[in-house]
């Protein structure tokens, strides 16, 4: 299965004419998008992008993305997948959007995360990939803190979700599909998940990835 991820949109006509771009040129049996489509020109626009994509299509909602936003994403072959689970050939897709985990993180209710985690781990399966706004801590999430506040040159600060670092660490996804973090686009691999941040469509990146028996990927950027 080849797999066209995207992130970070933001509604910007540069952003949208990227992800369609990459459509003609990867031809992906898939594509997944990990938050924050919308932007200054609404959910017209994005909807209307999402509408045009002609193979199935896995949305998640960023921290930018609000309630009336994310219920429009699923349109068409698109279907926002926070908290859920869409099944394509033998791959399961399961989404954790921008404001949910962040959200529950921050309340710091116990029963909140354990609802999340028990749902979570209901939801997977041997071949899983998990598509996610905010990225598990240590893995592309990683932002440069100001001299200002720092006593050491080019220092950096991880922003990742500690609970989804603790959930990708317990369950073993094929794939974490993460954006958010515009900083650190790029591809890393820890045991047999990899992690891939795309980049922000709306500068014009994305990423390709072939999952066979081990997933492969490559960074693209739009001319």
């Amino acid at each position: 299965m080849r797999i066209l991820a995207l992130a970070d949109i933001h509604g910007s006509p540069h952003g949208e004419a990227t992800v369609r771009n990459f459509v003609k040129q990867t031809g992906p049996d898939a594509i997944a998008i990990a938050g924050d489509l919308t932007g200054p020109s609404g959910i017209p626009s994005t909807r209307e992008l999402l509408a045009g994509l002609l193979v199935p299509t896995f949305v998640v909602p960023g921290n930018m993305d609000g309630g009336v936003a994310a219920a429009a994403f699923t349109v068409g072959k698109a279907l926002n997948i926070d908290l859920e689970k869409a099944v394509l050939a033998d791959i399961g897709f399961i989404g954790l959007g921008g404001n949910t985990v962040p959200v529950a993180e921050r309340r710091g209710i116990a029963s909140e995360l354990g609802a999340i985690e028990q749902k979570l781990e209901g939801l997977m399966a041997l071949r899983t990939v998990i598509v996610t706004h905010m990225p598990p801590f240590g893995h592309l999430d990683s932002v440069p803190v100001p001299p200002a506040f720092s006593s050491l040159p080019d220092q950096v600060e991880h922003i990742g979700s500690q609970f989804i670092r603790k959930m990708v660490d317990r369950l073993h996804p094929l794939l974490v599909i993460s954006g958010h973090v515009h900083e650190h686009r790029g591809i890393e691999k820890e045991a047999d998940t990899m992690y891939v941040n795309p980049g922000p469509a709306r500068d014009g990146f994305g990423a390709l990835i072939e999952l066979k028996k081990r997933p492969s990927a490559r960074l693209l950027e739009s001319g």
